[in-house]
């Protein structure tokens, strides 16, 4: 059996050194999920099952839950001080409303949201579930319809407590669910917004921690950001590279830095951005091998399958082969003859049986002895014929001669 035969590298060369998966940046956060929207694939995750705080991250299911319960987004609220009691001996992060100040839903969403306002949060909770307990309790119901099994709320706001926990993994769920409601996401990737009373204007939190510490952060266009002691500096962002959108979320970095999330975020971005990218690894016109018969006729062998995958600019790609050496006779159209393996990086990622196009027969060869024989036999029986021809003709020629004497 042929076991190797067919090599395809994918050698594309956009830093001097060779990068691979385990050359991933250095970052402080310890739970990272990276996700690609337009493949639905995990591309890079660490801690993602890990129930930890995730802050103000939680705001997204706060969100989630409110707009279940707005009719329309203009509705006006008015503020009153069980909005914002005990915020600040919390040291919760506010908006600053203020008591008999008028706002619309659409106003308290975008407070969460972009600076993530605590206040707004409790606006929230106290005019569309009546308290803060009730919201809780529909937050927690939320997780369960989408069948979270790691997360747990007790609070709207996100500040650390007891039995308060997420996963990564759950998280994402949460996210990509909101996202998929077009008001959230309008929310989600607006940069600032004003109130509808002029009195508070605000803008997305990774634009202001960019500025503030002069970080790059061109390939986000909308982000969550959120920090307490327990979860550290978190942030869920999306971004866009050659037309494919991201989501990642990172918990849990260094908080010695305010500016440390969107840090490990770019690094990230940058790493995968330069280095990696969708490639075809084999497509559907690829042949993979070329095999005789015992008739000395060539059978060539083509993938049916298009495999396409996020690799690095400096993976290898190859064909390992297992089949015949040569296609005997009796072999039948669709039979399995044997099978490829694609290996990025020496490790297998696809695999494909190889199926006979044509029956393998015997030619059909003429009996030339056959004939050679046939022909002598009836040349000898011509011979033969016209030797008693010619013999019983002189015998009639005698006999005539003799009747004439």
């Amino acid at each position: 059996m042929r076991k190797a035969l067919g090599i395809l590298l994918l050698v594309v060369f956009l830093m001097p050194s060779v990068v691979f998966a385990y050359d991933v940046p250095e970052i402080t956060a310890k739970n990272v999920y990276f996700y690609n929207f337009d493949n639905d694939e995990v591309i890079y995750d660490v801690g993602i099952d890990d129930e930890i705080a995730i802050a103000s991250l939680n705001k997204v299911m706060t969100a989630l839950v409110a707009l279940d319960k707005i009719k329309n987004l203009d509705d006006e609220i008015t503020i009153t001080k069980n909005d914002y009691k005990g915020l600040v001996a919390a040291n919760a992060a506010r908006l600053g409303f203020k008591a008999g100040e008028v706002l619309t839903y659409r106003d308290l969403l975008y407070s969460l949201l972009l600076p993530s306002a605590a206040d707004a949060a409790l606006a929230l909770a106290n005019n569309l579930y009546g308290s803060e307990e009730a919201m809780v309790k529909a937050m927690n119901a939320k997780a369960k319809e989408l069948g979270l099994e790691h997360t747990t709320y007790k609070n709207v706001v996100g500040l650390d407590s007891e039995g308060q926990h997420c996963t990564l993994r759950d998280y994402a769920v949460i996210l990509k669910t909101a996202l998929a409601n077009e008001d959230f996401y309008k929310i989600f990737t607006s940069k600032t917004y004003e109130t509808t009373n002029k009195k508070h204007k605000m803008y997305n939190s990774y634009i202001g921690t960019g500025k503030k510490y002069k970080i790059d952060y061109d390939y986000i266009f909308g982000s969550k950001s959120g920090f307490t002691y327990d979860a550290g500096l978190c942030l869920a962002s999306i971004a866009k590279f050659h037309g494919r959108t991201y989501l990642l979320v990172i918990a849990r970095a260094n908080y010695k830095f305010k500016g440390q999330q969107l840090v490990d975020s770019m690094k990230l971005y940058n790493y995968f951005f330069n280095n990696y990218d969708y490639k075809d690894v084999i497509t559907d016109d690829t042949k993979i091998i070329d095999i005789v018969d015992e008739n000395d006729e060539v059978h060539s062998f083509y993938a049916k399958e298009n495999k396409t995958m996020y690799i690095s600019n400096n993976s290898k790609v190859d064909i390992v082969v297992d089949a015949p050496d040569i296609l005997e006779y009796g072999m039948k159209k669709g039979s399995v003859i044997g099978k490829y393996s694609v290996l990025v990086d020496d490790e297998i990622v696809h695999t494909e049986r190889l199926f006979l196009d044509d029956d393998i027969v015997k030619p059909y060869v003429f009996p030339i002895r056959a004939v050679i024989l046939g022909v002598g036999l009836v040349v000898f029986v011509l011979i033969c014929f016209l030797i008693l021809c010619i013999k019983r003709k002189r015998r009639r020629r005698r006999k005539k001669k003799n009747l004439r004497k």
